[in-house]
C-alpha cells in the first residue's frame, strides 16, 4: 500500500463558516481559519464529538511542544486573539508522516499489522463493520440496510470521520478476532459535553484540557508507535490522559482503498482495550445520581435531556452530580472573561451492550454563573426536583383513575394495564414540553440572583404544566358514567397536590364552576394553541377565518375555543371573548415568545423607520371593545410580516380587563399605559443595545 491521503492538506472536515457556508479544510487551513469558523458541521453526532476531541488533543500537544505549561490567563489572550497558529502549524509539519490515512507502516488511527496477521490478513469486513448507522452481520438496523456482501465504496474522508466516530463510542462485545470479546469505547452509551465559543477557536480554548504534569507523558495514538499483536491482545490498560482517550485505538482496523482509492473493505480485530478509572472519568462525561450512586449522562428514549441538567452543574457534595471536567475548564475560562452564558453542545449515541439505540444533539445555553456557583446549581436543582415530584404524584392519581374505568379495577393487572395506557397517553410530553418552555427563563433569573422570581415563574409554569397533562388525561378518559365517576373522585386529590402552585387559593378548574381567574389558565390556552399549529393546521385556518366575524360569532371556530369557555359565562362575557381573539391572532402569527406585543411593535419600528407603524399603535391604544380586534388584526400582521413573536399569555390576559365593559376604566388605561412604555421604551434604547422588555411590569 502506498501512502496517500494526508489529513494536514486534503479536505475532509465539515465546517460551518460565520457567514453560513458549510466546506470540508484540511487541518492545516482549518487551523489558520479557525476564527472566522462559527463550528465544526459534522451531522453524526459520534463523528461530532470525535472531531472535536481530535482537535484539541492536537491543540494539546501542539502547545506542549511550544511552551510546556499555560494558565487560565493564557487561554483567556487566546480566546481573545486567536490560537498560537504557528505552535500549531509546527506541531502538524513534524508530525506529518504520522497523518497520511493511507500507509505501509503507520496508517492514521489504523493498525498497519492487520495486513500480515494471520487471523486478519485474508478476512476482509464491510466498512459498514465500522459504521455506528449501519446495519452489519446481525447487529441490528440503525438508519439503513446495507449488505455485507456488496457495500457500496465511500470516500476517504467519509471512511475518516466513520472511524473516528466509531471508535470513540463503539459499544463493547464480542469481536471474535485476536480476542473473544472487546471493551467499549471512551464514550459507549455516552451524552458527551462540549462548550462552545462564538468561533471554533474560542471553542477549543474553553475545552482545552490542562498541561499535562511534569515527568508524565499524555500521547495520542499518532505519536506512539504502530501497535503489535501483542498489544492487541493484551489486558485493557488506563488513559493516561486525555490525549490518550481522544484517540485510543479501541478496535483495531484497517482501511483497504480500491483502485479510485475509495473504500469499501477494511480488516477488523480487537483493539487497545481501554480500562476504567473511577477517580479519572472522561473529561467530556457527566454523571448523574443513580439507584446506586453515580450513573454516566446518556440519553433515554422519552426523557429530554434537560431534565437531567443537574447533573451539568457542580454539587459540593459530589452525591448528586458529577459535571464533566470540560464545563470546569469552561467555567475557569469564562470566570476570567466575565461571560455570562455559556452554550453546550451535547451529542452522543445511546447502546445497550452491543446494541445501539439512538443517538442525539442538543444544544444548551447555560448561565455561567450555575457553572461556577454551588448554590445557584442547587437552586435549580432544587427547583427541578420539584417538577419531578410533582409528575410523579401526578402520574400516580392519574393511574389510579385509569384503573378505576377499567372491569377489575383493584386487580394487579388493571393497575399495571392503566400505568401503560398513562405512559401511552401524550401526558409526559405535555408537561415536560410546558415546563421546558419556562426553563430559559428560570436560568437567567436564577442566574442574576433573584430567587423569589423564579420561584414564582417556575410554581406559575408547573401549575400550567399540570393541568395540561391532567387535561389531556381526561380526554383519553371518554364521557361514560364510570369515566366521570373516576374523573370526580381523583380531581379533588389534583386539587390538593397543585394548591401550594396557585397564586390565588382553591381556584377552580375552567372547566368546573367558581369564576376562574384568566392568569391561571391562560398559559394551558396558549399551549393549546401551540398544539394545534404542530398537528392540526386545518384548526388554525379555521380560526384565521373568524377574525372576519365578530369574536365568538364564527361557529366552526367553537370546537376548539369552548372547551376552555367556563360553563358559568356568557356569551359576551370578556374572558370568552378574549379567547376568540387570541386565537384568532395566534392563528395568523403562530408565534409565541416573551416580548409583549407593544415592544415587538417598538421594535418593529426601530428595524423600519416607520412613522406608520406608530401611527397604528396610537390608534389601537384608542380603540374600544368594539373595534379593539380589528386594530389588534392590523398590528399582529405587521410582527407576522416582520417576523417578530409576542407573549400571547399576557396578551390574553390583557385582553379580559380590556374588553370588560364592566371593570373599572382606571384598570383598562393601566393596561393601555403599560403597552405605552413597552412601546416607546424599546424605541428609546440605544442603537446597539438589544431591549428585552418583559410582558408585564
Amino acid at each position: 500500500m502506498s501512502k496517500s491521503f494526508n489529513l494536514l492538506d486534503q479536505p475532509w472536515l465539515p465546517v460551518c463558516l460565520h457567514d453560513g457556508r458549510v466546506c470540508d479544510l484540511g487541518l492545516l487551513e482549518l487551523f489558520e481559519r479557525a476564527g472566522e469558523i462559527g463550528a465544526l458541521a459534522e451531522t453524526a453526532p459520534p463523528g461530532l464529538i470525535a472531531q472535536y476531541r481530535l482537535l484539541l488533543a492536537i491543540v494539546h500537544r501542539a502547545l506542549s511542544r511550544a511552551q510546556g505549561r499555560w494558565t487560565d490567563a493564557d487561554r483567556a489572550r487566546w480566546y481573545r486573539q486567536g490560537l498560537p497558529v504557528e505552535a500549531v502549524r509546527d506541531y502538524l509539519e513534524h508530525w506529518r508522516e504520522r497523518f497520511w490515512l493511507f500507509h505501509p507502516e503507520q496508517p492514521f488511527m489504523q493498525v498497519a499489522a492487520l495486513a500480515e496477521a494471520a487471523e486478519t490478513r485474508d478476512r476482509h469486513k464491510p466498512w459498514s463493520q465500522i459504521s455506528l448507522a449501519s446495519a452489519n452481520g446481525n447487529a441490528p438496523v440503525v438508519f439503513d440496510h446495507s449488505c455485507d456482501l456488496a457495500p457500496c465504496p465511500i470516500a476517504p474522508a467519509d471512511a475518516l470521520r466513520t472511524l473516528l466516530g466509531f471508535l470513540q463510542f463503539t459499544p463493547g462485545g464480542l469481536v471474535k478476532v485476536l480476542r473473544d470479546a472487546d471493551k467499549a469505547g471512551a464514550l459507549a452509551n455516552t451524552a458527551a459535553l462540549m462548550p462552545l465559543g462564538e468561533s471554533l477557536a474560542q471553542s477549543l480554548c474553553l475545552a482545552l484540557h490542562p498541561p499535562t504534569q511534569a515527568g508524565h507523558e499524555d500521547l495520542p495514538s499518532w505519536e506512539r508507535d504502530s501497535p503489535g499483536l501483542a498489544q492487541l491482545r493484551g489486558e485493557p490498560t488506563l488513559a493516561s490522559g486525555p490525549n490518550d482517550r481522544y484517540s485510543r485505538l479501541t478496535r483495531a482496523v484497517l482501511l483497504l482503498p480500491d483502485e479510485q482509492g475509495k473504500v469499501q473493505w477494511i480488516r477488523f480485530a480487537a483493539g487497545i482495550a481501554l480500562a476504567e478509572d473511577a477517580q479519572a472519568p472522561d473529561p467530556m462525561a457527566s454523571y448523574r445520581a443513580g439507584s446506586h450512586g453515580l450513573v454516566r449522562l446518556s440519553f433515554a428514549e422519552g426523557r429530554a435531556l434537560w431534565r437531567d441538567l443537574p447533573a451539568l452543574l457542580p454539587d459540593a457534595g459530589g452525591q448528586a452530580s458529577q459535571p464533566a471536567a470540560v464545563l470546569v475548564w469552561a467555567a475557569n475560562l469564562q470566570f476570567q472573561l466575565g461571560g455570562n452564558e455559556q452554550p453546550v453542545l451535547v451529542a452522543g449515541l445511546a447502546s445497550d451492550q452491543a446494541k445501539l439505540l439512538r443517538w442525539r444533539s442538543e444544544r444548551i445555553g447555560l448561565p455561567a454563573v450555575l457553572l461556577a456557583s454551588v448554590d445557584c446549581a442547587n437552586e435549580l436543582r432544587r427547583q427541578l426536583q420539584r417538577a419531578e415530584a410533582l409528575f410523579g404524584d401526578m402520574r400516580r392519581l392519574a393511574v389510579g383513575m385509569l384503573a378505576e374505568t377499567l372491569p377489575d379495577s383493584a386487580g394487579k393487572d388493571s393497575w399495571a394495564k392503566a400505568r401503560s395506557l398513562f405512559d401511552a397517553s401524550p401526558a409526559a410530553a405535555l408537561y415536560f414540553a410546558t415546563a421546558e418552555r419556562a426553563l430559559g427563563r428560570l436560568m437567567t433569573l436564577l442566574g442574576s440572583g433573584d430567587p423569589d422570581q423564579a420561584e414564582a415563574l417556575w410554581q406559575r409554569t408547573l401549575l400550567a404544566a399540570a393541568q395540561v397533562a391532567w387535561q389531556a388525561i381526561c380526554d383519553g378518559l371518554g364521557r361514560s358514567p364510570g369515566a366521570l365517576r373516576a374523573e370526580a373522585r381523583a380531581y379533588p386529590r389534583l386539587l390538593a397536590r397543585l394548591t401550594p402552585l396557585r397564586s390565588v387559593k382553591n381556584t377552580p378548574c375552567p372547566h368546573r364552576r367558581g369564576g376562574p381567574n384568566m392568569s391561571d389558565y391562560a398559559p394551558r390556552f396558549i399551549a393549546h394553541l401551540e398544539s394545534l399549529h404542530e398537528r392540526d393546521r386545518g384548526a388554525l385556518a379555521v380560526l384565521r377565518r373568524s377574525l372576519g366575524f365578530a369574536p365568538g360569532a364564527y361557529p366552526p371556530a367553537y370546537p376548539h375555543v369552548e372547551p376552555f369557555v367556563a360553563a358559568e359565562r356568557h356569551a359576551r362575557d370578556a374572558s370568552r371573548l378574549a379567547l376568540y381573539v387570541v386565537a384568532g391572532l395566534y392563528a395568523l402569527h403562530p408565534r409565541q415568545g416573551r416580548k409583549s406585543l407593544a415592544a415587538g411593535l417598538g421594535e418593529l419600528m426601530r428595524q423600519r423607520d416607520g412613522a406608520g407603524t406608530e401611527q397604528r399603535f396610537i390608534a389601537l391604544l384608542g380603540a374600544d371593545a368594539e373595534n379593539l380586534a380589528v386594530y389588534l388584526r392590523q398590528v399582529v400582521g405587521l410582527l407576522a410580516a416582520g417576523d417578530l413573536p409576542l407573549d400571547y399569555v399576557a396578551l390574553l390576559e390583557d385582553l379580559h380587563l380590556w374588553l370588560d365593559p364592566w371593570i373599572d376604566p382606571e384598570r383598562r388605561d393601566v393596561v393601555r399605559q403599560r403597552w405605552a412604555r413597552d412601546f416607546y421604551r424599546v424605541l428609546a434604547a440605544s442603537a446597539g443595545e438589544q431591549a428585552l422588555i418583559p410582558a408585564n411590569d
